[in-house]
């Protein structure tokens, strides 16, 4: 009896100490995988954090990480986190701009838009709309936060309307080109409609139609609309009042951000490529929290090891062999050249006809324009209306910069990717100068400038210059301009 009084205690404190190894044996750190050779001297670990609430998660940065390599403390990391989220989210930002709105709830709109783009989330896109007189298209979708941020926080106060109904409508319809189940929009506003079209019952309708949530985003202070109200209710959105920043982290469980518990750390590795092993100590600290995890790696030879290593008829066959591609990758530039010059010449001589010589005396006439690099001559451009322009623009249908409107402000104006033409489009597939606009009685006319990807003009190879007109599509690389003009008859 007295035996199984004494057993009975020492039973309860093992059972404790199992549970208790149990529970604290797992690490919440645990370094996955190193990348050591690929780009070396970078080098990339994957980490993870278990339990660990969203909330730690989200204030995690490299100041909360310690890391050593072979013993030596490693000054400089940087820390991203990875999101493996196989579906998009797509979101839509509109933000009212009017000034009818107070400019302090416009200020606090603003910040509450910019931090709820930089939350962490999976593979999140962002569109920015503004409206006031009109709606205005910022950004379209981009993972690109830093441009989104960037494009709000320029955004000022203009206009005395407020077209609210009809931002959201446009919002609506962009995010229907997308056809994906993951979006919302996210409208920033003080919830006056001044001046727009629409009424709440079109947009409920649009919105249910595409399975479009409208969520929306008051100053602490803004009036209690009930049209905004049927607005959200009905489509499956919410409203919300900035009354602290709380808020915005209620906004973000409601538009449902996921949050990862992944990382990569990544830094300059201060060991040689000799093929031995290496250690790494990595410290995880947040407040009370502190974790250790240590993990090896080995470094491949360097190149110069790995040469020296080989046997010498296996380092005649690799020399011969790259002696012999560099000779054929020689011949193969060289036929390429030759063959464009002939193509460039074949190009010229068939021109040759357009150019009535003995009609022009080009020494003697200086009136006569020439272009540069085309082999065409103006003189003989005869053009098929009888009106002409008075004003012309260009707006940018597709691109990095679509929607952008730009005016045509010379009678003669190069179009291309260098730092030296009118207009300049960053786009690798464009040439340094590609086509040339230039007015000639009245008419706008299309030269290629001998471009390397050429120009298509409403689908069609422009071969030789050719009259454009009022919404005409002119195709270079992967951009795609409308040409628009004003047009008046000749007298």
């Amino acid at each position: 009896m007295m035996i199984k009084k004494i057993l009975i205690p020492i039973k309860i404190i093992i059972l404790y100490h199992i549970i208790i190894t149990d529970i604290y044996a797992a690490s919440l750190l645990s370094i996955k995988k190193i990348e050591s050779n690929k780009q070396f001297p970078n080098i990339f670990l994957e980490i993870t954090l278990e339990k660990i609430t969203n909330n730690i998660i989200e204030d995690i940065d490299e100041d909360n990480f310690i890391l050593y390599e072979d013993g030596t403390k490693i000054s400089n990391i940087k820390l991203v986190q990875i999101h493996d989220l196989k579906e998009s989210y797509y979101t839509v930002i509109s933000i009212d701009t009017s000034k009818s709105i107070n400019y302090d709830y416009f200020n606090s709109l603003k910040k509450a838009a910019i931090k709820i783009i930089k939350k962490p989330g999976g593979k999140e896109n962002f569109a920015l709309f503004s409206f006031n007189d009109e709606v205005k298209l910022l950004n379209n979708f981009t993972a690109d936060k830093e441009l989104i941020i960037k494009n709000i926080q320029r955004a000022s106060r203009h206009g005395k309307k407020s077209i609210l109904f009809n931002s959201i409508y446009d919002s609506i319809e962009l995010l229907k080109q997308v056809n994906i189940e993951k979006k919302k929009v996210l409208i920033f506003t003080d919830g006056r409609d001044i001046g727009s079209t629409l009424s709440d019952n079109d947009l409920i309708k649009f919105a249910n139609e595409q399975k479009t949530p409208i969520y929306f985003v008051f100053p602490k202070k803004a009036l209690e609309n009930k049209q905004i109200s049927r607005i959200s209710t009905l489509t499956g959105g919410k409203i919300f009042y900035l009354y602290n920043d709380n808020i915005i982290n209620d906004l973000n469980s409601s538009l449902n951000y996921p949050i990862s518990n992944r990382f990569r750390i990544n830094y300059k590795s201060m060991v040689k490529l000799d093929g031995s092993e290496h250690q790494i100590d990595l410290m995880f600290k947040f407040g009370t929290i502190k974790e250790n995890a240590m993990e090896k790696f080995v470094t491949s030879k360097s190149v110069v090891d790995l040469i020296l290593s080989m046997d010498s008829r296996i380092l005649m066959i690799i020399t011969i062999f790259l002696v012999l591609s560099l000779l054929i990758l020689n011949i193969f530039i060289f036929r390429r050249k030759k063959n464009q010059i002939i193509q460039r010449n074949s190009n010229d001589n068939n021109n040759l006809p357009l150019i009535k010589s003995s009609a022009i005396n080009i020494e003697n006439n200086t009136n006569v324009p020439i272009i540069e690099n085309t082999g065409y001559n103006d003189s003989v451009i005869e053009p098929e209306n009888e009106y002409y322009y008075t004003d012309a623009w260009l707006i940018q249908k597709e691109g990095l910069d679509a929607g952008k409107k730009i005016l045509i402000i010379s009678d003669e104006i190069i179009i291309g990717s260098g730092d030296e033409c009118g207009i300049i489009i960053n786009d690798n597939s464009i040439s340094f100068k590609h086509i040339k606009l230039k007015k000639l009685k009245g008419q706008y006319y299309i030269y290629d400038l001998i471009s390397e990807k050429g120009t298509f003009l409403n689908g069609k190879k422009l071969l030789r210059p050719r009259e454009i007109h009022d919404w005409d599509e002119i195709k270079i690389g992967k951009n795609c301009l409308i040409f628009r003009g004003t047009n008046s008859k000749n007298l």
